[in-house]
């Protein structure tokens, strides 16, 4: 996981042998958390058969209903004077007290359980006692203690020649030997275990021999073989009880973590997690709280990974697992740094290096020193960073281990990069290392970082050469995460290797290649998503529907725990939650069902091969997607300042504007509120300000005089800007003299462009759910009706969310003005709302949301969203958080299969509301919907009632922009 801490595994090599019924009386000692309840039968059963069955009950992972049967039989016991008993009693109530992470309790009761045996002689039951508290000092992190515990385990079985117990304190001391980082005696120790259970038919110790393999695959960075063993331990257990089966889920989640296979790792994370939380096994819950964590911050949300790190943190202290406190803290030492605290990261850093080095953690204690490198050498701290260094360098050559080179040449290579150390990066990185065992989040940062190295000095082709390897691998991992805000977030955290490359293939001279590569950095999901649809009958088959619903309901799971962690309602619908262990697997196969399904309707599809490109469409075929007198504009942000592409027809071009994304923000947020709020100037200062650094750069490349429509897609912030109302030197709006259509990425526009549209059906459809709640929106319903042909209404308790569906069922144009709101904490959510319907059906509930939208065809031409902030989303209220920007409900409605969406960037005056869609409509019935929105807007423009920007500027259109199709043939289906 490029050098992220692997999970800390719990072991589960437990050994439970025959009990010994032999001894002496002693003091009760049951566990201090056990209620103080005895069964009823308990006086008439004998101590065995309590006992007995307190221990099944342990092993069904029913921990609190094991202890009651414990306290139970150890009373039974000291009543008859059966000291053997007792211990019996209070070794199991320790190793229950361990389960539930209850420390102190498992401490005092096992010790004691070990007292009364040496006491009694009892050799043959002293393995399980050592055994038993050397799990507990595991557990805790005390590996020293752990594995003197396991130590004498072993002598204790070795003395009563114990074969099966041998093997079982072996398998144990390869958990401790697996932490210090000695993985081949580990590896040798774990097969020695797996053998013996194999001999005996003990399928529990069997499926914890190979968990453990698992485990230690991942540690040593190969994920593949890991998933292998960890697949041989699900079947050997057969049934596992809760630990372990959140052993196994953790495991695979990580895994699938370093092979770069964010989404199964996510559905594995969390099922683990809803294991550990169910059956109150708090270290494991610590741990999975960790993964995901780690999960969130490789996927860019560094904030909520920092607050699922404090919880990791919370519980660890809580049980007293401080020895296991280190690998949190070096998460949060990475998470802190990535929000530039590096003071507090510096700190972090340092308290896991001590607590991994007082228990022995080798391997981590390494990798907390590369990262202390990193955060030093960022804070300008260079002896620091060094010293960091050569210590993970001791390390590494006393561990002889290939995952520890690999670790520290990286660490270096980073290091390097931040001193701007070309040379160094490049000495760090030869060519023959080839990171198999880190896998391929490190295979594509080190060919970044040697990009970047050589750019540094001047190798250009060597620059682009190592470039378009780290895209290659990073594509690999993209292509493997869902459709949804991770995937999204993951692109636009791996911006910086994008804008690398396009800064070489400009140095070259390859416009074209750099303009691919810049559309790429936005992401191909609405891309991929147009050609799996297919759009044509022949492609759109019930399999890939079914596919596909299943990818969204993942990621609207996925949500869900972005939210709140774990779910635990049920479905709004009422029905039971699905088993996220069971969509884990689904997931996993649908997955390659849906990437096999792009691909076959790719050959099947002669305009996929010949559209396809490394990075998406080529720059020619978008190029030719454009109509005479339109201008593609396609900005990118970088540290040195925005790079502006000008397509046209027959060439392209770039030029670049001083402004950088964070001297951006603040004025396009201005720009957004002086232009929404009541009694604004009609033409802000910041606005000729924007023209200045977003159109006027493109003046000596092209003419802008020449074109008269402009297709714009923005970058980051610009796509809460409105573009409409920029000032050009001589007064005018930029919307006065051309039209303006916005795209998520040029690489849509040619799929876009080259569906064949049907007409309508001659049926309108409007819809205002809430004409007394929105008076202004039953006006606006009245407006569109007296300018469209023959409509049908449907108002107040008729316009139903089934009705609305039936209507995206057709082509036709729907209108849609009611409330709509973006979830900003959960975009999935994000929802226009209706009538409610059907009572109890979640498919009428009358909350039409974007990860329902996401599961339908619409076959809409054009979708008018007259509501509130419909085409902003919700990076606007989180300071342009570029993860999110891809949740607009316009875009949504893209992705589901709508050719063109009008939508808004701030709520709108009713009454200027109303006025504008009549005006679009009446325009649309002659021209496009480009044209035709442009017209209504100029229209705005001169009525002196609504000429400011406020009224007329918050409107966008994005899709094709009604272009190759007759606007006449179209008939209005409009939603009110």
């Amino acid at each position: 996981m490029n050098g992220r801490p692997i999970r800390s595994v719990l072991a589960l090599a437990l050994v439970l042998g025959a009990s010994c019924r032999s001894g002496e009386q002693d003091a009760p000692g049951g566990g201090a958390r056990a209620r103080d309840v005895v069964p009823q039968f308990a006086h008439s059963a004998s101590a065995d058969s309590m006992l007995s069955e307190g221990e099944s009950t342990y092993r069904r992972g029913e921990y609190d209903s094991a202890k009651v049967l414990l306290v139970g039989g150890q009373r039974v016991a000291l009543a008859a004077g059966d000291s053997a008993a007792v211990a019996r009693a209070l070794t199991w109530l320790g190793l229950a007290a361990w389960k539930k992470a209850e420390y102190e309790d498992a401490r005092l009761v096992g010790e004691r359980a070990l007292q009364m045996k040496l006491r009694l002689g009892l050799k043959r039951d002293l393995f399980r006692s050592y055994n038993a508290l050397g799990l507990l000092a595991h557990a805790e992190g005390r590996l020293s203690d752990a594995a003197s515990l396991f130590t004498k385990a072993n002598s204790a079985a070795r003395e009563v020649n114990d074969s099966v117990s041998i093997a079982k304190a072996l398998g144990n001391l390869g958990l401790v030997h697996a932490d210090a980082g000695a993985f081949d005696l580990a590896r040798s120790e774990f097969k020695t275990l797996r053998a013996s259970a194999q001999r005996t038919g003990d399928s529990v110790a069997e499926g914890n021999a190979l968990a453990n393999l698992g485990m230690l695959e991942v540690r040593s960075g190969d994920a593949t073989a890991a998933i292998g063993w960890l697949s041989l331990a699900r079947k050997a257990y057969g049934n596992p009880d809760p630990a372990q089966e959140e052993n196994v889920l953790g495991h695979l989640g990580t895994a699938y973590s370093a092979l770069g296979d964010a989404q199964r790792a996510i559905a594995y994370i969390d099922s683990a997690l809803n294991v550990a939380r169910k059956h109150d096994l708090k270290l494991q819950e610590a741990e999975d709280l960790q993964v995901f964590a780690e999960l969130l911050g490789e996927a860019g949300d560094h904030q909520r990974a920092l607050e699922h790190l404090n919880r990791a943190r919370t519980v660890a202290r809580l049980i007293g697992a401080d020895g296991r406190g280190g690998e949190i803290e070096r998460s949060r030492a990475r998470e802190l740094a990535l929000i530039s605290r590096h003071d507090l990261a510096r700190a972090a850093a340092r308290d896991a290096i001590n607590t991994h080095r007082s228990e022995g953690f080798l391997l981590e204690e390494l990798r907390d020193n590369l990262l202390l490198a990193e955060i030093a050498q960022t804070s300008r701290r260079s002896s620091e960073a060094q010293g960091a260094l050569r210590a993970a360098d001791s390390l590494s050559t006393l561990l002889k281990l290939d995952i520890a080179r690999e670790n520290v040449a990286l660490g270096r290579a980073r290091v390097g990069d931040l001193a701007n150390d070309a040379a160094g990066v490049l000495r760090s990185l030869p060519a023959q290392e080839t990171f198999a065992r880190m896998g391929p989040p490190a295979q594509g940062e080190a060919h970044a970082l040697r990009a970047r190295a050589f750019a540094r000095l001047g190798q250009w082709p060597e620059a682009v050469s190592s470039g378009r390897q780290a895209l290659e691998r990073l594509e690999g991992i993209r292509q493997k995460i869902g459709e949804g805000p991770l995937r999204t977030s993951f692109v636009s955290e791996q911006s910086a290797v994008y804008a690398d490359l396009v800064i070489a293939l400009l140095r070259l001279g390859r416009t074209s290649e750099a303009f691919e590569v810049a559309d790429a950095a936005r992401g191909k999901s609405l891309l991929e998503h147009i050609v799996a649809l297919g759009r044509e009958a022949s492609t759109t088959t019930a399999d890939l529907a079914e596919s596909e619903q299943l990818l969204r309901r993942i990621d609207w799971l996925t949500e869900r725990l972005r939210l709140a962690d774990t779910i635990s309602a049920p479905d709004r619908g009422g029905k039971p939650r699905l088993d996220l262990s069971d969509l884990a697997s689904r997931l996993a196969e649908a997955r390659h069902d849906y990437e096999d399904r792009i691909k076959r309707v790719s050959a099947r599809d002669p305009r996929s091969a010949a559209l396809l490109g490394v990075f998406g469409p080529r720059a020619d075929v978008i190029r030719a997607s454009l109509a005479p007198g339109e201008l593609l504009l396609e900005y990118m942000a970088t540290p040195s300042g925005l790079h502006i592409f000008a397509a046209t027809r027959d060439t392209i071009a770039w030029a670049k504007s001083p402004a950088t994304l964070e001297q951006l923000a603040p004025r396009v947020r201005l720009a957004v509120e002086l232009t929404s709020r009541k009694g604004a100037a009609s033409r802000p200062l910041v606005l000729r300000a924007l023209y200045d650094l977003l159109i006027r750069p493109i003046a000596p490349i092209v003419s802008l005089s020449r074109f008269t429509s402009l297709v714009i897609v923005p970058h980051s912030v610009l796509a809460h800007l409105p573009f409409a109302a920029l000032v050009a030197p001589s007064g005018r709006y930029l919307v006065e003299d051309h039209s303006i259509l916005f795209l998520p990425s040029a690489s849509a526009l040619p799929y876009l462009r080259n569906e064949q549209v049907s007409a309508g059906d001659n049926k309108t459809s409007i819809f205002a759910p809430f004409p007394a709640e929105l008076p202004g929106s039953r006006v606006e319903a009245l407006a569109v009706k007296r300018v469209v042909p023959r409509p049908t209404s449907y108002l107040g308790d008729l316009a139903t969310e089934r009705r609305l569906r039936e209507t995206f069922a057709r082509p036709g144009i729907v209108h849609i003005a009611s409330h709509a709101q973006v979830n900003h904490a959960n975009p999935m959510f994000s929802h226009v709302e209706l009538a409610r319907g059907t009572p109890g059906a979640t498919a009428d509930d009358g909350r039409f949301e974007v990860h329902e939208l996401l599961g339908i065809a619409v076959k809409s031409q054009l979708v008018f969203l007259s509501g509130c902030e419909t085409a902003a989303g919700v990076a606007w209220s989180t300071s342009f958080r570029r993860a999110h920007d891809y949740a607009t409900l316009s875009q949504a409605f893209l992705y589901s299969g709508a050719r063109d969406v009008v939508a808004t960037l701030w709520r709108i005056d009713d009454r200027g509301a109303s006025t504008f869609a009549s005006r679009f409509y009446r325009e649309l019935s002659a021209r496009p919907a480009a044209e035709a929105l442009a017209m209504a807007q100029r229209a705005m423009i001169r009525d002196s009632v609504y000429s400011s920007p406020r009224y007329w500027a918050a409107y966008t259109l994005a899709g094709r922009g009604g272009t190759n199709r007759s606007a006449q043939s179209l008939r209005v289906s409009s939603v009110k």
